[in-house]
């Protein structure tokens, strides 16, 4: 469906205000991932970390990252503005309005 500028999400009224079109919303429960950690129950995590070292000391750059990550925890990404400065705010926009609109 396409919306045209100004059209709601409701075309023709077929929810009233407060009314949901999904009563019954989002799943509570996730069947694979309720199946995922029923096995993983049955294991033994140092098996995992065992086969994650041997990964990458046999040169697995993504298990070794991994690894480090699970460890240290990841790298923030500093955000920095040109030149590896602070980051410098000009402008604050409050909306756009596109040409034709009012």
């Amino acid at each position: 469906m396409v919306f045209k500028p100004g059209q709601s999400g409701n075309p023709g009224g077929k929810w009233k205000p407060g009314q949901t079109g999904n009563p019954n919303g989002r799943p509570k429960t996730k069947i694979f991932r309720d199946a995922f950690l029923k096995l993983l129950e049955k294991q033994d995590p140092e098996l995992f970390a065992a086969a994650m070292m041997a990964k990458a000391m046999n040169g697995d750059v993504a298990a070794f990252k991994e690894m480090v990550d699970r460890v240290d925890g990841k790298l923030a990404t500093p955000l920095t503005g040109a030149d590896d400065g602070p980051i410098k705010v000009e402008a604050i926009v409050t909306g756009v309005v596109r040409e034709g609109d009012e």
